[in-house]
């Protein structure tokens, strides 16, 4: 689904001006690869599990912008992460994990970014169930559709972690999307 998409976040967040990208679990590596062949300057590393990132290896495998993202097997929750990251990127990731998790690994992004550095965050947003029928492309969400949170629950973590600069864009692809952006501090 990454490769349909990840150009409504690339088309309203500018990564010109970052050099290096960390995407955690960035499974195939299509959004980091996305981003790099948009932008030349750009060197990307993919953190996922092991098995995923040979996945995303072969997935690369002949794309131009392979040369410039390295994939690092581990658990994200508990392996070291890349340090002094410019950028860091969450896509359709946190909802998969409970608000203690999501937290931790936000925790571990806000040490990882550079002072100034920037979080973003592309995720399905609260889904509204109680507005009336959804289209039937969105069924498959539906067994996620409890897990998908609203901007206030990340602009409350940004607040308890001191990232500044929160600012949320909303957008509609098959269900709601947001992209949630913050600095680091610094």
């Amino acid at each position: 689904m990454t490769k349909y998409e990840a150009h409504a976040c690339l088309d309203r967040h500018d990564f010109s001006r970052y050099r290096q990208l960390l995407d955690v679990g960035g499974n195939s590596g299509e959004f980091a690869a996305q981003i790099c062949a948009r932008h030349l300057q750009l060197q990307a590393t993919v953190l996922d599990l092991p098995v995923v990132c040979q996945v995303g290896q072969a997935h690369l495998r002949g794309r131009p912008e392979a040369a410039r993202i390295r994939f690092l097997a581990g658990d994200a929750r508990t392996d070291p992460w890349p340090e002094s990251i410019d950028v860091i990127t969450f896509k359709s990731v946190l909802h998969d994990w409970p608000d203690d998790e999501a937290m931790l690994l936000l925790t571990r992004a806000r040490g990882a970014l550079r002072p100034g550095g920037t979080l973003v965050i592309f995720e399905r947003t609260r889904m509204p169930l109680a507005d009336g029928p959804l289209p039937y492309s969105a069924t498959p969400m539906l067994l996620f559709a409890r897990s998908f949170r609203d901007e206030a629950w990340y602009r409350s973590r940004f607040n308890e972690l001191g990232f500044t600069n929160a600012r949320t864009q909303h957008v509609t692809l098959d269900t709601p999307f947001m992209i949630v952006e913050a600095s680091a501090p610094g």
